[in-house]
Formats: C-alpha cells, structure tokens, sequence
C-alpha cells in the first residue's frame, strides 16, 4: 500500500507539474494576437486566467482546495480555450451553493473538461460542456457531461489514438487516487453512447477544512489493515 501511495503521489506530481506545452504556447500566442489587435482588456483577462492555473499547477500536491475555488480554476481554463477557438464549444456550469465550502483534492475535475475540449468534438465541431457539483446525501458528486461524438465503452481503456487520456496519467490517476485516499466507495465512473456524448461522474466525501485530515488518516489506516490481511 506504501509502495501504491508514491507512485500515485509521483504521477500527480508529474500531472501537477506538467504544464501542457501546447497549452502554453497557444495561450501565449492568443495573448500575442490580442495585444496586436489593440483587444488590451482581452489579453489582460486572459493573463489573469492564466496566473492562477499555474499557481495551482505549483502549489503542494497533498493540498485541498474549495469547492470554490476549483470552479474558480475551471471558469478560468475554459476562458483560456474560448479565447484560443471560439464559442463553438459552450460550457455551463451549475455548482449547488452549500458545496461551496467543501473540500477536494486538486485536479480531479479539470483532466475530464480538458479532455471533452480536445478530444470529444472530434467529428461533431460544436456542442455542449457540463459541469455540476452538488451534495447527494454524504457524498460530493461532479459530474463532466459533454454532448460529444461518443464511444464505446471498451475504447476507454485504450492506451492508443485520439482517446488516450482516459487511460493516461490524468484520468487513471483520479480515479485511483480518490480510492486510495478514501476507500472502495469513491471514485470515478465513465458512461458514453456513440454520436450522443459522455458522462463522467466524480464521488467523493463530504470534507471540510476541520475534517478532511481525519478522513483521510482513517482511510489510510483502513488501507493498511486490508493491505496487512491480504499478504
């Protein structure tokens, strides 16, 4: 279990720390192109979307962050990618408001929107991103839901084309790092239908600021007992 914990605690290092080149570049190019078409006010935005990702990006990897300040880094992102390309892909996002204060581990949501962005509008050019977050009895429940191109569900573990990040680092990580710091009963479930788009559904705990270091030592013990007994 100590051993699952680095490598885990390695890949999200190397997800945090991994600024998308491209990504980069794009931004910076936009931030270019407005700067020379006199859109000042629009390359400032964009500038002040940027900073905080990459703060995010530099910040402790064991660290939590608010519910709030997550759709604050998500609304961010999705201003950097429609500046780049337009508005043909619109995101909504509908957050309950007493789940503001609740805590998640960083980067759990923004590897399944910077997924649908790039991957899932492939064949189809425009259509829909959503993002809710609300309380369903104990559990916190994100759901990314695109109106995409779809697929099978056997392609989501395919480690080759257009769909790699559903097995790549970001996506694998998630998920398996949510039932290592939580248990069994939390995690990540994809579901998709050809030409209808996809749904990913994201459980977790109820933490706040006063609870969520308890939570995770209790889980951490437990994983230990159940490592201790299956040797």
């Amino acid at each position: 279990m100590k051993a699952q914990r680095k490598q885990r605690k390695s890949e999200l290092e190397a997800l945090q720390h991994q600024i998308n080149p491209h990504f980069l570049y794009n931004t910076l190019t936009s931030v270019k192109f407005l700067v020379k078409e006199n859109k000042k006010a629009e390359a400032l935005e964009t500038i002040d979307a940027l900073i905080p990702l990459l703060q995010n990006a530099l910040g402790n990897v064991d660290e939590t962050i608010t519910v709030e300040r997550e759709v604050t880094n998500i609304k961010n992102y999705v201003l950097i990618n429609q500046t780049r390309y337009g508005e043909r892909i619109k995101v909504n996002t509908f957050i309950a408001p007493d789940c503001l204060h609740y805590h998640l581990p960083k980067l759990v949501i923004q590897p399944f929107i910077e997924n649908a962005f790039f991957h899932a509008f492939t064949e189809k050019k425009q259509g829909y991103i959503q993002i809710l977050i609300a309380r369903r009895e104990d559990r916190l429940v994100c759901e990314v839901v695109d109106t995409g191109d779809g697929m099978q569900i056997d392609q989501l573990t395919s480690r080759k084309g257009k769909r790699q990040l559903f097995s790549g680092i970001g996506v694998r990580n998630v998920h398996e790092r949510i039932q290592l710091l939580f248990g069994k009963e939390y995690g990540v479930e994809v579901t998709s239908q050809v030409n209808k788009g996809t749904k990913v559904k994201i459980v977790l705990p109820l933490l706040e600021e006063n609870t969520k270091e308890n939570t995770i030592s209790k889980n951490n013990a437990k994983l230990r007992v159940s490592g201790e007994e299956n040797l």
